[in-house]
């Protein structure tokens, strides 16, 4: 699929090195959502979702991993699961690309919105959401407790 000069294709296991390569550069991510866990028990963990793992592409060059689904388990709704974006990349608006690519799809399949959760302690996280449109929706709470803040980007503008 093509979005300028931005693409994307399926992740593959021949893609698990990049993947890794991302998670090392992300030691957030790596903590709290990786946790202690290999790479390949945490994607088989998420097989429940559903959905999509994407490598994006700028020239050929992989530069950015994602996951979203049509259906969370949850709710019947799409979620964006995880954004990755190689560290020579980042604050370059590839993201902000990303996640417009997925909310048009997701409009495109008549749905009226995507939503995505972030751990109310990530600042950082929850600016980078809300720079890209999405606007926060409500607290919850995982099975640990830990608490979500619960975004949601409109589709149909």
């Amino acid at each position: 699929m093509e979005n300028g000069n931005l693409s994307w294709r399926m992740l593959g296991k021949s893609d698990y090195p990049f993947f890794e390569s991302l998670i090392s550069q992300s030691s957030k991510w790596k903590e709290i959502e990786l946790r202690d866990r290999t790479l390949e028990t945490f994607l088989k963990d998420h097989e429940y979702a559903g959905g999509e793992w994407r490598v994006w592409e700028l020239g050929g060059t992989p530069i950015s991993v994602s996951h979203h689904t049509q259906s969370s388990p949850s709710n019947k709704k799409p979620w964006l699961g995880t954004l990755l974006v190689h560290s020579g990349f980042r604050r370059k608006g590839f993201g902000e690309r990303i996640l417009d690519k997925l909310s048009d799809e997701m409009k495109d399949k008549g749905h009226k919105a995507i939503y995505a959760g972030v751990p109310i302690m990530e600042n950082e996280w929850i600016s980078f959401l809300s720079e890209c449109g999405y606007e926060q929706f409500k607290l919850e709470k995982d099975k640990q407790d830990v608490r979500y803040l619960i975004f949601v980007k409109p589709t149909m503008m």
